[in-house]
């Protein structure tokens, strides 16, 4: 009977043991498990708030922002009278001419060269240019110092056959 008791107070030992630990994987379980549950809540509580609101026509999420409007800026005028966009021309060197602001910096790029001019008292403006075989981008701004007008654009083809095929 000796053994017995000892074998018994052995298993008794053996269980207890193995309940402690037991006890701190179920209490773990039961941790991981309420936490896992509030997620999976929180997530159908905000999916039905989602539809509610939808359905109702209200999304808080979104907030209109009034876009504030610049204010009119003052522009330099800036007007280009020869030549006109589109020409032809048979001779490398023309003039661009137009009127703008008084004594304005007018900014003429083309595509050799970059040429400045300066408006006269009244406006008028007079620049000879000298462009490059075949098409040509000639954009023209004006500047008094402060404000920039809008550049304007002119396309001019420069070409040594159109005067042999006048004659």
């Amino acid at each position: 009977m000796k053994i017995r008791k000892k074998t018994s107070f052995c298993v008794i030992i053996y269980f207890t043991a193995n309940l402690v630990i037991m006890r701190k994987e179920i209490l773990l379980a039961i941790g991981i498990g309420a936490i896992l549950g509030l997620v999976v809540t929180y997530g159908i509580y905000t999916a039905n708030k989602a539809i509610i609101n939808k359905q109702a026509g209200l999304n808080p999420q979104t907030t209109t922002i009034p876009t504030p409007t610049p204010a009119a800026q003052e522009q330099i005028k800036l007007e280009v009278d020869e030549p006109q966009s589109g020409i032809a021309v048979d001779t490398a060197k023309i003039t661009i001419t137009g009127t703008t602001t008084p004594e304005a910096i007018i900014a003429i790029v083309a595509e050799g060269e970059d040429y400045l001019a300066q408006a006269d008292q009244a406006g008028y403006f007079s620049q000879e240019i000298t462009l490059i075989k075949g098409a040509n981008t000639v954009t023209v701004s004006a500047s008094d110092g402060e404000l920039v007008s809008p550049s304007q654009t002119i396309q001019i083809v420069y070409s040594t056959e159109l005067n042999s095929e006048e004659e």
